[in-house]
């Protein structure tokens, strides 16, 4: 199992280095750490705090400053509405897609459902953000 979560952070990291754009906003801190380890540059945090939304003025804000780094795309989750992730990707001209931080899951969910989701998670990073 340690061998399989090493080749998953491996895959992470080498995908970090090959994405066309590696700046990014996303719905809060959760994919701090993973941003840190793929090279990611996180431009824009929607929520300072999980499960406050902002004020349309932070929102303005938070557009601004999307566009003036280019970030490549906005990540929103699943524990969380979509709508204004997919408001300020709109505004900001950009991608919008949903990642998973496997913060909660079935009760029943089997062995491997961490690297499922991670390894979906890759997928959605190097659709969303293209890859050379």
């Amino acid at each position: 199992y340690g061998q399989r979560m090493n080749r998953l952070a491996d895959d992470f990291s080498t995908l970090g280095k090959r994405l066309k754009n590696n700046r990014i906003a996303t719905q809060h801190g959760v994919f701090d750490y993973l941003a840190r380890d793929m090279e990611l540059e996180v431009v824009a945090v929607v929520q300072a705090h999980a499960g406050q939304n902002p004020s349309a003025s932070e929102i303005i804000a938070i557009v601004e400053t999307i566009k003036a780094k280019k970030a490549g795309a906005i990540f929103t989750e699943p524990q969380y509405p979509e709508a204004v992730g997919t408001t300020i990707a709109k505004e900001a001209s950009i991608a919008a897609a949903r990642l998973d931080p496997a913060a909660n899951g079935p009760e029943q969910a089997p062995l491997d459902y961490y690297e499922q989701v991670m390894r979906a998670n890759l997928n959605i990073l190097e659709q969303t953000l293209g890859s050379n």
